[in-house]
């Protein structure tokens, strides 16, 4: 009988997830212990969440294998997600129930370590990804329970509040330039003081018809090699 599991890798700072479903041998002995004994750097962890499909992860080798020809080229599953950690947590565990996964393991770059989640009702794998947030997060544990940890929580946001992008804002650009630029580039602009400094300007409200205004200022931002 398979057990299925999700892999998970979480970004907080691109506030990203991307996952990979897993057929058979998903248990913590299975491939819990292949993923840690293969897959436990940040490196790895990213590719292994980005494989799209695996029938099985051998956890003596590390090998993957694909059964179906077909299911090598499936794509992961990636998740835009919000600094709001009760709505991440429920994302996460919806994610997971869509797989209908026994187990989930979670890779975060800030704890550097896979965590496992045993599956059930999305509400109950909720309830323990709640807690694993401020971990996930790289505070430490759950704020909550330490007083101390309420100064770092709002520095924390704080610093999600300058390195991230707004969505409609990403979105927009995303629309506007097609496949010429990546995800990064534009996260890149959106972040710049040049995009501040052209969002001030009462003509450049972000609409479709002054796109080519904002193609512009784009272009114009990666023509100068300081910004590259």
């Amino acid at each position: 009988m398979a057990t299925r599991a999700a892999i998970l890798y979480f970004d907080p700072e691109k506030l990203e997830a991307i996952s990979t479903y897993n057929h058979y041998d998903g248990y913590p002995e299975g491939l819990g212990a292949g993923l840690k004994k293969h897959y436990n750097d940040d490196f790895k962890a990213n590719r292994i969440a980005s494989e799209g499909y695996i029938s099985y992860l051998d956890p003596e080798t590390g090998d993957i294998e694909v059964s179906n020809p077909r299911d090598k080229d499936v794509d992961p599953d990636r998740m835009r997600l919000t600094d709001d950690m009760g709505k991440t947590a429920m994302d996460l565990a919806e994610m997971i129930s869509s797989y209908g996964a026994d187990y989930a393991y979670i890779w975060s770059p800030a704890i550097d370590e896979w965590m496992t989640v045993k599956g059930g009702s999305t509400k109950s794998m909720y309830n323990t990804i709640d807690q694993l947030m401020p971990e996930l997060f790289g505070m430490g544990t759950n704020p909550e329970n330490d007083p101390q940890a309420s100064d770092f929580m709002t520095e924390w946001k704080s610093f999600l509040s300058e390195n991230t992008v707004d969505e409609t804002e990403f979105n927009f650009f995303k629309t506007i330039l097609g496949k010429k630029y990546s995800d990064s580039e534009i996260e890149t602009y959106l972040k710049s003081d040049s995009f501040k400094r052209a969002s001030m300007d009462g003509d450049m409200e972000m609409v479709a018809s002054n796109s080519s205004n904002w193609e512009n200022e784009f272009f114009e931002f990666f023509d100068n090699p300081s910004n590259v």
